[in-house]
C-alpha cells in the first residue's frame, strides 16, 4: 500500500509542479492573443487625429527664400480637443515635396492656433511659409502636427497640397 502511496505523491507533484503551470501559461498566451485580436486597430487614435484643411489658394508663385502668409482654414473633424499650448500643442505645419512627390523639406514653419479647438470647430489662420532657395516646381503640403506625438497624416487624416513655383526675381 505504501508503494502505491509513494507513486500517488509523485504523480500529484508532477501535476502540481509541471502540468498545472503549463496549462496556466497556455491560458495566459491564449488570452493575450484574443485580447490583441479584439483591440487591434480599433482606430480610436485614428479618429482623434482628423482635420479638414482648406485654402482658396490652389497655386503659389514665390521667389527663392521668400516668406509668405497663406490663409488656411482648419476644421477639427476628430474626437479630441486640440490644445494650442503646453508641452505638446497641436499646430499647423507643412512639408515641401518635389514635383515628383519626394520630400524636399519635412518640417516647415509652425503656425499656432489662436486657442483650443473642439471637435467640429473651425478656424482660419495665416500660415507662414518660407519657400525653398532652389528654383523649381514643388508642392506645399499642409498637415496638422501634434508636437512630439504624430503628424495627423500618419493617422489617416487628409492633407492640403498647393502647387508651389519658385521663380527668379
Amino acid at each position: 500500500m505504501m508503494k502505491y502511496w509513494g507513486d500517488f505523491v509523485n504523480i500529484k507533484r508532477f501535476i502540481v509542479f509541471f502540468i498545472i503551470p503549463i496549462v496556466i501559461i497556455l491560458l495566459l498566451v491564449l488570452n493575450a492573443q484574443l485580447a490583441a485580436q479584439k483591440y487591434k486597430n480599433t482606430g480610436m487614435d485614428m479618429v482623434q487625429y482628423r482635420a479638414e484643411i482648406t485654402s482658396g489658394i490652389k497655386e503659389l508663385t514665390v521667389y527663392p527664400g521668400e516668406e509668405k502668409l497663406i490663409s488656411v482654414r482648419i476644421k477639427n473633424s476628430g474626437t479630441m480637443v486640440w490644445m494650442s499650448e503646453g508641452k505638446n500643442p497641436i499646430v499647423l505645419s507643412y512639408h515641401i515635396l518635389s514635383s515628383g512627390g519626394e520630400v524636399f523639406l519635412y518640417d516647415g514653419e509652425r503656425t499656432l492656433l489662436p486657442g483650443g479647438l473642439r471637435s467640429g470647430e473651425s478656424v482660419t489662420v495665416k500660415a507662414k511659409v518660407v519657400s525653398p532657395e532652389k528654383l523649381g516646381e514643388y508642392y506645399l503640403e499642409f498637415d496638422m502636427v501634434h508636437e512630439g506625438v504624430t503628424w495627423f497624416a500618419n493617422k489617416g487624416s487628409r492633407t492640403l497640397k498647393i502647387k508651389l513655383k519658385v521663380v527668379e526675381k
